[in-house]
């Protein structure tokens, strides 16, 4: 071989070394992570195993507590004490006594000016005018055959 061969021999197996040596840094890391995930997982799995078993002998002391209370069975002491659940349209009196006593908001000092009535027009003298009030002796039926009802 040449000299550039065998430097290029040299230099190839450097970079091989090199590429080795990663890969067996990377597959360290990558086996102590796994370590840790696994040894985590088993920490979490004995806490869980103990809250279980706290919980286990909760629910047995409560139960044999139950066992020896005479009024366990009783659904009357066990009822849970409600509200009234009767709708409430507006504000309940007793907020109203309980609200202390406001001052009463200040009044203007004069109305405001009321705006000019619009003038009549002669059609407007027709309009919402009322049937003629009928005489008692007139029947039902003339009266509402006579009316015109639709005209405004």
């Amino acid at each position: 071989m040449t000299s550039s061969g065998s430097k290029l021999a040299e230099r190839f197996a450097q970079l091989r070394a090199e590429a080795d040596a990663n890969t067996a840094a990377i597959v360290e890391r990558a086996r102590r992570s796994s370590e840790e995930a696994a040894q985590r997982v088993r920490e979490q799995d004995k806490a869980t195993e103990q809250r279980l078993k706290e919980l286990a002998e909760r629910r047995e002391k409560a139960r044999a507590e139950k066992e020896k209370d005479p009024n366990a069975n009783n659904q009357w002491l066990q009822r849970r004490e409600t509200q009234d659940e009767t709708f409430q349209f507006g504000p309940a009196e007793e907020d109203e006594q309980q609200e202390p006593a406001r001052a009463p908001a200040p009044r203007p000092s004069a109305p405001p000016p009321a705006p000019p009535a619009p003038a009549p027009s002669p059609q407007a003298g027709r309009r919402g005018t009322r049937p003629a009030r009928r005489d008692d002796d007139e029947s039902d039926d003339d009266y509402f055959s006579n009316t015109r009802w639709l005209d405004d």
